[in-house]
């Protein structure tokens, strides 16, 4: 009769499992299958398949896990630059990690302030201009406040921050003029966020603590974006049952695919030692 304990090693395993790759069931068989990552140990037939019976315990059951499948931005930065491709890898604070952390990525950028450095010529009071570098869909507006034999002493407020896929020059970067006769004004600009896009949605096995304003961080030099975040559990993954499982692991066409197949349902243990006591089939 198959006999099995709850201590995870070889003379509890079930002895009737190698069966399932048409060996007798004994105990030098049953030994010889127990944990067993040899292909080709038992069927040379079966492509090189790895197969082996391995005790579950309670900490390799299916676990519900959660990824990012939505981000908005809260907070568009207020220090320094955000600049399109930077990655924002989400704050965890208490959450726990499965797999890798989920990461948003600057899709486009907008103009956070501008600072004059070379105020150029025949320029008025009033005169609107946006940079002359980088690409996007809004290059951004902003005016001239004050002039001084016609060279700008001061900037306006910016009226349209503009959306850049491709960033400008930031430190004296060249200007174009959208009204006015004005040439060689250059300025320095610096950058906040303008829209952002889910770059690795991540693994959870608890979602980050924070999802309204969540602080992520930046992998260039930007400050103070926040982001809301909204997270949705996976599909279930891993084992159903503590127990003696078969574990099938396929090559070829199958390489790296994994099937479990439960024999007996039940707490395992991975120690080596406690409660010993054989159960009979059923």
């Amino acid at each position: 009769m198959a006999l099995w304990g709850k201590i995870d090693r070889a003379n509890n395993s079930p002895i009737f499992a190698v069966t399932k790759v048409c060996l007798a069931p004994n105990t030098t068989n049953r030994d010889n299958f127990y944990q067993n990552t040899t292909a080709n140990a038992f069927l040379t037939t079966s492509v090189n398949n790895t197969y082996g019976v391995f005790g579950v315990d309670g900490t390799e059951l299916k676990v519900k896990s959660k990824s990012l499948t939505a981000v908005v931005l809260n907070n568009a930065g207020t220090t320094n630059s955000y600049l399109p491709g930077d990655i924002l890898t989400i704050a965890l604070g208490t959450g726990t990690l499965a797999g890798p952390p989920s990461k948003a990525v600057v899709v486009t950028s907008a103009i956070r302030t501008v600072t004059l450095v070379v105020g150029g010529a025949a320029y008025a009071p009033g005169d609107t201009v946006q940079l002359a570098s980088g690409s996007g869909a809004n290059l951004g507006v902003f005016s001239v406040s004050t002039v001084s034999g016609n060279v700008v002493t001061a900037l306006g407020a910016v009226s349209t921050r503009g959306s850049f896929s491709v960033a400008p020059t930031l430190t004296a970067g060249p200007t174009a003029n959208i009204t006015g006769v004005g040439t060689g004004l250059t300025v320095t600009t610096t950058m906040q966020i303008n829209a952002v896009a889910i770059a690795d949605p991540g693994l959870y096995s608890v979602q980050p603590s924070t999802t309204t304003g969540n602080g992520p961080a930046s992998s260039g030099t930007g400050t103070g974006a926040t982001l809301d975040l909204t997270y949705t559990a996976n599909k279930d993954k891993g084992l159903a049952h503590t127990g003696w499982v078969v574990r099938t692991k396929g090559t070829g066409l199958r390489t790296g695919r994994v099937q479990q197949e439960v024999l007996v349902a039940g707490g395992i243990s991975t120690s080596n030692t406690g409660d010993d006591t054989i159960y009979p089939d059923s």
